[in-house]
Order: C-alpha cells, then sequence, then structure tokens
C-alpha cells in the first residue's frame, strides 16, 4: 500500500503480542487492562492518526492462553502517515489496575505493511509486558460483544449463573429474559401460590374465583401470612426473585384494585381502590422488590408481560400457540382469551428483539468508527427486526379483541395519576406516608426507546415528554443501562448526523423512523380503538394523558421524517428497489397523511373529554 492510499473500510489491523512463555487464565481484571490499554506516549499521536485507539480485544473471559493477543482495528479511512508502522522507543510504561501492573519493555521496528492493497493487513508490534494475575479471577460469564460499543451484550455461549439478572440484554433472547421464567414458587410461598390459582375471575379449571364475587380482599386477610422472613432465603436465585415479585404484583394489583373491578362491572365507573395495603402483602413486596431490581409494583417486563409465561412443551420454545400464561386476572388462563392473547403478542414481539440488538449495535459500532459498511449493515438487520416486530404486532386485533380489554384492563392501573387513589397508598408495615407508583403499561418495553437513542429521535420539551422520562425507572435495571449506553454512544458518535452524510445510509435511517412510525401509529390505533371508545376515563394504565401521550412521540417521528427526506433523494441504490419494499415518495404521502389525521383524531377525542388538545403537531 503506497504512502497516501485511502484504507478499505476498516481493514487496517494490529496485533500486539503478549508473550510470557507461561499459560495464564484471562480474567475480569485482565479483560478491562486489555480493553484499556494504551500505547506509550510517544508513539500515542501516531497510532491516532493511523490506526485509531484499540477498539476490540481478541480474548474471551475464563479462556487459557499460552501468550496473548490484542488486536487493534483501524478507523475507516485514515490515511497512511509518513513513518508508519515504524516508530523507535525505548522508554518503560506502566499501567496500574486494581493492583495489576504491566509494562512495555521496549518497541523496536515492526515489519512495514505489504506494498499491494490487503484488506487484512496485519501488523506485529513485538511489545512485551509482564502480567501478574489471579488466576482465581475467573467469572462465570461471557463471551459477548465488546468492541468499540463497551457495553456488555451476552450472546446464545454466554455462561450464565442463577445469579444473573433474568432481564439481561442479550442478542439472542433479546429483551425477553435470559432464560424462561420459574412458574411455581418455592415450598414456603405456598399461601401465596394457592392464593394465586384461586384468584382469577375464571380460575384454570373453569370455575369462578375470588375476583368474581369480590371475596379476595377478605380471603387475603384469613388466609395469608406475612412471609417477608422467607424471603431473602433466595435472594441468590436471581429467577426466583423475580417469580416471588410477579406474583406479589399480581396480588397487590388485585387486592388494590378488586373494589374498582366490581363497580366498573356494574357500570358505575371505577371509584375508589384500597387506600391501605396490608403488612401481609406490602412487607415481602417492598423486600423483593429491593432485591430484584424492581418498583414495589406491578411492572411490564418483570411481572405482568414479559415474566408471565410459561411453555406448553419446552422443546417447541417460544412459538405463539405453546405460550400460556402464570397469572392472570381474568380469563388469562385459557390461552385462547383476549387477556392471554394481550400478554402473547406483547411476548411474541419482543422474542425478535435480538436481531434488533445485535443491528443497533453494529449500526453504532460502524457510527462510532466512521465505517460505512459497518453502519449500513447493522441498520439493515435493525430493520429487518422491526418488520417482524410491527407484523406480530398488528396479530393483537385478532389474538385480544377491543371489546374484550376493558375487563381485566382495570386490574393493571397503577396508583400515580388515577382517581382511583387520590393521595397514594399507605404501604402498612413499611410507612405510614402513601406511596404512589405508575402502572404497568407497553410503554415500559425496551424496543422504541431502543430505536429512540440510537436514530437520536428528539421528543418535544413538553410535560408529556417528561413522563415519558418517568417511564424509564420502570424497567430492569440492565435494560436501563443498555438505553443509557446506547443514547450516550449515539450522542458520541453523532449517528443522525453521519446517517445523512451518504444517500444510502440516510434511506436506511429514514425506514427506521418509518418502522418506528408504524409502531407508534398502531399502537395509537389501538389506544383509539381498544381505550377511547369504550371509556371515558382521562389517563391509561401509566398515569399519561389517554388522549396527548402517544401523539406527543408520534409527532415527533412524523416531523423528523419529513426534515430527513431530502437527504435520501440521490441514493445511487435504493433500498426500495427490493420487492414488496415501499418506495419514499410512498412512504412521506403517507407520513403527510397521518400528521393531519392525527390532529383532528386528537382534538375530536380531547373535545369529548372537556379538553383542549395539547401536543405539538408539527
Amino acid at each position: 500500500m503506497a504512502h497516501g492510499d485511502r484504507l478499505p473500510y476498516g481493514s487496517l489491523q494490529a496485533r500486539v503480542y503478549f508473550d510470557d512463555n507461561k499459560p495464564y487464565t484471562v480474567t475480569s481484571r485482565l479483560r478491562r487492562l486489555l480493553d484499556q490499554i494504551k500505547p506509550p506516549d510517544q508513539i500515542e499521536d501516531l497510532i491516532q492518526k493511523t490506526i485509531g485507539d484499540f477498539l476490540e480485544v481478541q480474548h474471551n473471559i475464563g479462556e487459557v492462553k499460552i501468550g496473548g493477543t490484542l488486536k487493534i482495528t483501524a478507523r475507516s479511512q485514515n490515511e497512511v502517515v509518513p513513518g508508519f508502522p515504524f516508530a523507535k522507543i525505548d522508554s518503560t510504561w506502566h499501567y496500574i489496575e486494581e493492583g495489576l501492573e504491566d509494562r512495555t519493555k521496549k518497541v523496536l521496528d515492526p515489519t512495514a505493511p505489504p506494498s499491494t492493497p490487503n484488506t487484512n493487513i496485519n501488523v506485529e508490534l513485538p511489545w512485551e509486558l509482564e502480567i501478574e494475575w489471579d488466576k482465581e479471577d475467573v467469572p462465570t460469564s461471557t463471551k459477548a460483544i465488546r468492541s468499540e460499543f463497551p457495553f456488555l451484550v451476552l450472546d446464545a455461549n454466554s455462561i450464565i449463573s442463577t445469579s444473573t439478572p433474568p432481564f439481561t440484554v442479550s442478542t439472542h433472547r433479546g429483551f425477553l429474559p435470559i432464560s424462561d421464567p420459574p412458574f411455581t414458587l418455592p415450598p414456603p410461598f405456598a399461601p401465596l401460590e394457592s392464593l394465586l390459582c384461586r384468584m382469577p375471575i375464571v380460575t384454570i379449571d373453569g370455575t369462578p374465583g375470588l375476583l368474581s364475587s369480590g371475596k379476595l380482599g377478605e380471603t387475603v386477610e384469613n388466609e395469608l401470612p406475612d412471609l417477608s422472613g422467607e424471603v431473602e432465603k433466595f435472594k441468590g436465585d436471581a429467577g426466583i426473585m423475580n417469580a416471588i415479585y410477579r406474583d406479589y404484583s399480581f396480588l397487590l394489583s388485585a387486592y388494590l384494585l378488586e373494589p374498582c373491578h366490581q363497580r366498573f362491572v356494574r357500570g358505575e365507573g371505577y371509584g375508589l381502590g384500597r387506600q391501605r395495603l396490608p403488612v401481609v402483602i406490602a412487607k415481602p413486596m417492598v423486600k423483593v422488590a429491593e432485591i430484584a431490581g424492581f418498583k414495589p409494583f406491578m411492572e411490564y417486563a418483570g411481572s405482568y408481560a414479559l415474566y408471565n409465561y410459561r411453555l406448553e412443551d419446552p422443546s417447541f420454545g417460544l412459538a405463539y400457540s405453546n405460550l400460556r400464561l402464570v397469572r392472570a386476572f381474568e380469563q388469562g388462563l385459557n390461552p385462547s382469551s383476549s387477556e392471554a392473547g394481550f400478554v402473547f403478542v406483547h411476548i411474541a414481539m419482543v422474542s425478535h428483539s435480538g436481531l434488533l440488538i445485535s443491528g443497533a449495535v453494529e449500526a453504532l459500532n460502524g457510527a462510532l468508527t466512521s465505517n460505512r459498511i459497518r453502519f449500513d449493515t447493522g441498520m439493515e438487520d435493525l430493520l429487518t427486526a422491526l418488520k417482524k416486530i410491527n407484523q406480530v404486532m398488528d396479530t393483537m386485533w385478532n389474538k385480544s379483541k377491543p371489546n374484550g380489554y376493558n375487563t381485566f384492563r382495570t386490574f393493571i392501573f397503577g396508583i400515580t395519576s388515577q382517581s382511583m387513589f387520590p393521595n397514594g397508598v399507605v404501604y402498612e408495615g413499611v410507612s405510614e406516608e402513601p406511596m404512589s407508583f405508575r402502572g404497568e403499561s407497553g410503554a415500559n418495553d425496551s424496543m422504541i426507546p431502543l430505536c429512540d437513542n440510537l436514530l437520536q429521535i428528539k421528543m418535544p420539551d413538553t410535560p408529556l415528554t417528561e413522563i415519558l422520562q418517568d417511564f424509564r425507572q420502570y424497567r430492569p435495571g440492565n435494560h436501563r443501562e443498555f438505553l443509557q449506553a446506547v443514547k450516550d454512544h449515539s450522542e458520541k458518535a453523532s449517528v443522525r448526523q453521519f446517517a445523512l452524510e451518504y444517500p444510502t445510509s440516510a434511506e436506511l435511517y429514514l425506514r427506521a423512523l418509518d418502522y418506528a412510525r408504524e409502531f407508534r401509529w398502531r399502537h395509537w390505533c389501538f389506544t383509539r380503538e381498544y381505550i377511547l371508545k369504550f371509556s371515558k376515563h382521562p389517563t391509561a394504565t401509566g398515569g399519561s394523558p389517554i388522549v396527548t401521550w402517544l401523539p406527543n412521540q408520534l409527532q415527533a417521528v412524523l416531523a423528523l421524517m419529513v426534515q430527513v427526506e431530502p437527504y435520501c433523494s440521490n441514493a445511487s441504490v435504493s433500498v426500495s428497489d427490493s420487492p414488496g419494499v415501499k418506495d419514499i415518495q410512498e412512504i412521506m404521502d403517507l407520513v403527510r397523511s397521518q400528521q393531519v389525521t392525527l390532529t383532528k383524531e386528537v382534538a375530536k377525542y380531547s373535545a369529548e373529554r372537556g379538553g383542549a388538545p395539547s401536543v405539538r403537531t408539527s
């Protein structure tokens, strides 16, 4: 390769050999060292100008190596500068972390790269390190995506243990739990399990349950002991802790909202829920929620939806027909019911989120390293996943009927901003100060927030957006951390700007926005057909304004698509050349039509409820 030639995308690599001539185990501390190691100050600028930073490590924790290799991957389209890859450095460099010390002894003249272009150039730099390591420090996890984007995303080969949080982001399970949820509780919780089996309006054998007769409350008070002392015995098993949390959250919601359900079925409106939660629910719920990492109230992922299934036949996996609910309020233990369908469709959608995650990470890595091919490849995977997710979402119409939703919806309301709990709820035995939490909501799902953060979709500065930000607290901890890392690194890489610099990338970006639009538009249609046409209650289950909250986000996406459209006009090869794919003009005609329609619908439903629309329409 001649001086001044432009490098192919991501082609230049260098390998640093650590040769101690003895076997060693790659440990967590050594891994952090390899991730963070920098060359001597004297040549750091040269390395930065030619091959970028150290971006990827070819080590898996737990591997036993003789010597070792650190692969350095180039940033795209850097020039070969004079003097590269020659360097003479005689100084010693020290790096110390947690008592682990390593040292380069001397850097000599490395061999020059080949004189002809090569997409896999390797330059051996004879850097030697003296490494001390703790042979016992071998973690139980983790072959994973570890490159430019530093967040640890597990894959199908990752080793997990009982202490691994169930909702750990992975490329094979996506945002679903890393393994299927337990569907029975340990023996000490038999009284809780007994109540939950008898609780639904229709039990698994078809007989009326406690909620059908309004007798759940008195049965709880007469039968349920305080099992908070049993909770901590199982804190080493994250899956069991999550299951205990799930089950207490079902009982908690049913207990508080049972009076509201009784009034609703009589056509009287919701009225007031129970304002005090008895100690036998409150104390164990607060304890298990703290250990499991949730709010002490029902959540979408950790309880109601994504941790509330079992497989009828484990050999058939997550096939829709193989799903069964673990807990239900109404008729959900019947897999053909609307309650079951409502949950199953969400699980089926999220089952496609693994490709969404891997595509997002690849696109982000492409933007971080200015690698156009990686970015476009990641975006194509993202589009494939979003297409599948939207297709599954559209099955909701048949799996969960609009006229059957409101009969079980009562039990998934929260406390915050709800007329049923004007002053919050007192958790007896915990605090006499009333507590308030948002209810279960599909807005707590992580798929569309991932797209928002990756694509840098900026929401308007409104009180409605503040609610969106508040919803972030109601996700599993690892999901929250992953989404925040994506947001931070998307800003660092200026993903939107990077996409719009090249027409083909811009078109992929616009199509990703279009799938986010489709998702949000369908969600708005669900709200309109399932809720607004059947209820005048002003707030959604999560406590957001029922008419204006979803349009707040949807209008932001529609407006951004109008801004992005001009950047796609000169694409040399359009994605829409593929059969069955809408062209840009068709997409944008729909966008402009929906902007008008949405404004009219928000005004209509707001007027029916005696209010004015409070969402920006442009």
